[in-house]
């Protein structure tokens, strides 16, 4: 076997062994944002933006109490998480997009002027 024969092998090992590396990873991100959401901050505060409460089913639905630049709603709708970027689309319409840090049992969810940190778990816990 000549040398570009062998690159070629080794190139398509190193890319089969990243693509069965990072599949489960990809396939796990949805599920690490499955269920109950509550706000620990907000920056740059309350009423500007918040999620306040925010529960995401695994069917890929969510509920969420939200505010944003003032307005509290009760929203209900679908969401696709790809484990850095979420976004929601409201029953009501339209569609929101946010940059995802996912930590353990912590999410913080926002833009570069304003963003949520939540808490995976019951309220107070």
């Amino acid at each position: 076997m000549d040398q570009s024969a062998y690159a070629r092998l080794l190139a398509c090992r190193a890319a089969t062994m990243l693509a069965c590396c990072a599949l489960p990873v990809l396939i796990g991100c949805q599920g690490a944002i499955h269920g109950e959401w509550y706000l620990v901050t907000a920056k740059p505060n309350r009423q500007m933006f918040s999620i306040d409460h925010a529960a995401f089913r695994p069917d890929g639905t969510y509920t969420a109490t939200t505010t944003i630049e003032g307005v509290t709603n009760q929203e209900s709708g679908t969401y696709d998480f790809n484990g850095f970027q979420l976004k929601l689309r409201p029953h009501a319409g339209g569609q929101r997009s946010y940059t995802v840090q996912m930590q353990p049992n912590t999410m913080q969810v926002g833009d570069a002027q304003r963003n949520a940190t939540l808490r995976k778990g019951k309220r107070g816990s």
